[in-house]
């Protein structure tokens, strides 16, 4: 990234998304995923959605090996479609107990050497026909309190935001959702 600061040159950053745990009982998967994350030895991890189809009460053994993740300066979670197919909230909540930052149209700091990076998440867009109060990609919110000049990671889901994002200054904007590049 052209504005990233000294102090944040080499940070590592593993993207986590479309895990999809659903009925066929992935547990084991999840963990060799944990472990390979691990062993990249990343600053910042972020899942980019659809982390799972079904209720946190059906998944949470899939998804339970997450909480194991390490990363030195963030753990950052979004929403994907998936999740407002069923108990959006409900997932953010659970991410949180798992011991990851839900970015739910807001933003954390990362520093480094002296040197910030913001990592900003908004909703799927499916968000806003979920009846879910507060639901729905907000990237003014989102945003705000930002200083202009200091660079930003976007994370959202689908990457029908990009123009938007683009139009915001956004430095970078890092997307699941077209299972492009799969690892398995």
């Amino acid at each position: 990234l052209p504005r990233l600061g000294a102090g944040l040159d080499g940070l590592r950053f593993a993207i986590i998304t479309d895990t999809h745990f659903g009925p066929l009982n992935r547990t084991k998967w999840s963990e060799k995923v944990v472990e390979v994350v691990n062993e990249l030895d990343a600053d910042v991890v972020a899942h980019a959605g659809d982390l799972a189809d079904g209720s946190v009460a059906k998944r949470a053994q899939q998804v339970a090996p997450l909480g194991k993740v390490r990363a030195k300066l963030g753990k950052f979670y979004i929403t994907g479609n998936h999740e407002y197919f069923g108990e959006a909230q409900a997932w953010l909540d659970h991410m949180r107990d798992l011991g990851w930052e839900p970015l739910h149209n807001r933003h954390l700091p990362v520093s480094q050497g002296g040197d910030k990076l913001v990592f900003a998440g908004i909703d799927d867009p499916t968000g806003a026909a979920s009846g879910l109060p507060g639901h729905g990609p907000d990237l003014p919110a989102a945003l705000d309190g930002v200083a202009a000049s200091t660079p930003v990671v976007l994370l959202a889901h689908q990457p029908k935001q990009v123009k938007q994002a683009a139009e915001a200054g956004i430095d970078l904007q890092i997307s699941g959702h077209t299972h492009g590049g799969q690892i398995w």
